[in-house]
C-alpha cells in the first residue's frame, strides 16, 4: 500500500471509525479529489469502505462529496491505523487536526463539527500553553455540552462541561467572570443529574461565594435546593430556599395577601421579571418540604398554606407556574 495512502489512513484514524471527505481534506491540505485517489488503494483491499462510489462519479462532483464519508471495516483496523502513530507525537496530531479543522470552518460549519473539533482540541489539549486557545476550548466544551444536554445525554454532556471547568484559567473568577458563571452553573447541574452530588455541591458553593450579584447567587442556590431534595435533606432545602428568596428580595410571611380574582389572573400580562421567575421556581422546589419537613422554618400547612411575595410584581404578570401559586395564594380562582 502507498506510503501517502497510510499517512492518510493515520489521520482518519485519528477522527475515528467514521471518517468524510472534506474532514480529511482539511487536515491534509489536499483536494477531494487527492483524497479519494489516495484512498482507492485502502478501499480496493477492503480495509476501509464508503458510502457513494457506486453512485457518483467523484471526479465531476467533488462539491458533492465533502460530506460523503468512509468507514473502517472494523474497529481493530481502525486501532492498527492508529497504533502506527508515534505515542509521542498522537496528542500533538490531535491537536493540529482540531486547530485547523477550527481554522478552516465558518460558524455554521463549526457548529455542524462541534463535537469533532473540541475532541480533537480536548486530545491535544495537554499541549496547549495560549490563554486564548484555552478560553476557546473551554466555549467549545461548554457548548457541546449544552447540546448533548438538550438531547438528554447527560453522562457525555458531564464529560464535556468537565473539560470545559479545567479549560478555564488559573484566576477565571476575575479574567474571565462570565464564561467562569456559565461553567460552573451548567457544570453543577450536570453533575446533579449525574448523581454526583458532592461534585456538584462543591461547584455550587464556589459558584455561590463568588457570584457577583444576589441573582448569580441565587441560581447557585437553587442548585444547590435541588441537591438538597435528591438527598431527602428537607432542613437543608428550607434554609437554603429561604435564604436565596432573600437574596432576591422575597419574604414569605403567614398571612394572606390581596386577593386577585379569575379574571385578572387570565388577563395578566406574561412575566418577564427574571428574578420573580426564579424565585417562582424556588418557591416551587420548597413547597413539598415545606409541608413535611420539621425544621422551624418550615411553613406551617394544615388547610392552607400563606404564600406571600413581598415583591407585588408577582401579581401583575403571568408566568408557567402560575397555575402552581394559584393553588397556594389565597383568592377568587
Amino acid at each position: 500500500m502507498p506510503k501517502e495512502t497510510q499517512e492518510l489512513l493515520k489521520l482518519a484514524a485519528c477522527i475515528g471509525n467514521i471518517f468524510n471527505l472534506k474532514t480529511l481534506a482539511i487536515i491534509n491540505n489536499q483536494s477531494i479529489s487527492a483524497i479519494t485517489d489516495q484512498l482507492w488503494p485502502a478501499l480496493k483491499i477492503g480495509l476501509v469502505f464508503d458510502n457513494f462510489y457506486d453512485n457518483v462519479n467523484y471526479s465531476e462532483n467533488t462539491s458533492l462529496l465533502e460530506n460523503y464519508f468512509y468507514i473502517f471495516l472494523h474497529d481493530r483496523i481502525q486501532q492498527a491505523a492508529y497504533s502506527l502513530i508515534p505515542e509521542v507525537k498522537r496528542k500533538e496530531t490531535h491537536l493540529r487536526i482540531g486547530k485547523l479543522l477550527l481554522e478552516n470552518n465558518s460558524d455554521s460549519q463549526q457548529t455542524e463539527s462541534l463535537f469533532t473539533i473540541a475532541n480533537q482540541l480536548n486530545l491535544g489539549s495537554d499541549l496547549l500553553t495560549d490563554s486564548q486557545e484555552q478560553e476557546t476550548l473551554a466555549k467549545l466544551n461548554l457548548e457541546a455540552g449544552q447540546k448533548a444536554k438538550e438531547a438528554n445525554a447527560y453522562e457525555l454532556a458531564n464529560d464535556y462541561l468537565e473539560l470545559a471547568h479545567k479549560c478555564l484559567l488559573k484566576f477565571c473568577w476575575y479574567t474571565q467572570y462570565e464564561l467562569t458563571i456559565q461553567i460552573y452553573l451548567e457544570t453543577t447541574e450536570s453533575n446533579y443529574f449525574n448523581t454526583n452530588f458532592d461534585r456538584a455541591k462543591q461547584l455550587a458553593e464556589r459558584g455561590y461565594l463568588y457570584a457577583n450579584t444576589n441573582f448569580e447567587q441565587a441560581k447557585f442556590l437553587k442548585e444547590t435546593i435541588k441537591i438538597n431534595l435528591a438527598e431527602g435533606d428537607f432542613d437543608s432545602t428550607l434554609e437554603n430556599g429561604q435564604q436565596a428568596l432573600e437574596i432576591l428580595g422575597i419574604s414569605l410571611v403567614n398571612f394572606p395577601p390581596e386577593t386577585i380574582s379569575a379574571s385578572e389572573l387570565v388577563n395578566l400580562p406574561v412575566m418577564t421579571n427574571s428574578s420573580i421567575i426564579l424565585a417562582m421556581e424556588i418557591l416551587n422546589l420548597i413547597y413539598a418540604p415545606a409541608c413535611f419537613a420539621e425544621s422551624a422554618i418550615a411553613l406551617p400547612f394544615s388547610t392552607q398554606c400563606w404564600i406571600y411575595l413581598a415583591s407585588m410584581e408577582i401579581l401583575f404578570s403571568a408566568h408557567m407556574l402560575m397555575p402552581f401559586m394559584a393553588i397556594l395564594l389565597p383568592g377568587n380562582y
